[in-house]
């Protein structure tokens, strides 16, 4: 077997995973974006430690691409957490990490 053969099947094999974690990250990013919720209630350091196992994840299977995009993911989910972006760039780092869990898994 060839390693890219390998590596596509571990990456078959890892998608259901990437995909979980992903949905994760989209539900605690949106109920954060939600107007309507206490955001203190959100758990969004389960969301930014989604985001490090899907980099965790794809470093085994050297995909460093998508291991930037997964701790990038939760470098912004973290900085969200403690305030550290502008009110004005808020919505453009949801709405970029959303994206970025639409992407991935299809990656």
């Amino acid at each position: 077997m060839t390693s890219s053969h390998t590596s596509h099947q571990s990456l078959k094999w890892t998608r259901p995973l990437i995909d979980e974690l992903c949905g994760e990250i989209q539900q605690a990013l949106e109920q954060w974006a939600d107007e309507d919720t206490d955001r203190s209630s959100v758990d969004l350091a389960a969301a930014a430690d989604a985001g490090r196992k899907i980099a965790g994840s794809l470093s085994v299977l050297q995909y460093d691409s998508g291991e930037m995009v997964g701790e990038a993911m939760a470098q912004v989910i973290e900085a969200l957490e403690r305030g550290d972006i502008d009110s004005t760039e808020e919505e453009a780092a949801i709405t970029t990490v959303l994206e970025a869990t639409a992407t991935l898994p299809d990656y």
